[in-house]
């Protein structure tokens, strides 16, 4: 029931003012933190194809493998360098999600490719 409340009707559960005040400015004025008004509702009709279950399972798959591919790299430092080394995970997890973001959307696998953040 709740699932039900949350998936179909979003316009009588809108979001609380602390939330925007605590994500707002992380996520400005995406659709995440907006009031269901017209303009979220336009927003939300363009955007719903993307995020239908089985698109939704095929990018956790995808952001799975850019986690783990980071991850070996990160241990193969990690032995490299006598059991530490330093990461900048600011940059390394911008990287994942930049990674990510263009092979959903673009189909193009960057693993080689050098990206500047």
């Amino acid at each position: 029931m709740a699932n039900d409340i949350f998936n179909k009707h979003n316009k009588l559960t809108d979001k609380i003012s602390e939330t925007a005040n605590v994500f707002g400015p992380l996520l400005g004025d995406s659709i995440i933190g907006a009031k269901s008004d017209e303009d979220w509702r336009r927003k939300r009709k363009a955007t719903a194809h993307g995020f239908y279950k089985d698109r939704l399972k095929h990018m956790v798959e995808v952001l799975k493998e850019q986690v783990n591919t980071k991850v070996a790299i990160w241990k193969s430092e990690i032995s490299k360098n006598g059991g530490s080394t330093q990461i900048d995970i600011a940059y390394e997890f911008s990287d994942i999600f930049a990674r990510n973001l263009i092979y959903i959307c673009f189909g193009e696998d960057l693993a080689d490719a050098k990206i500047e953040i």
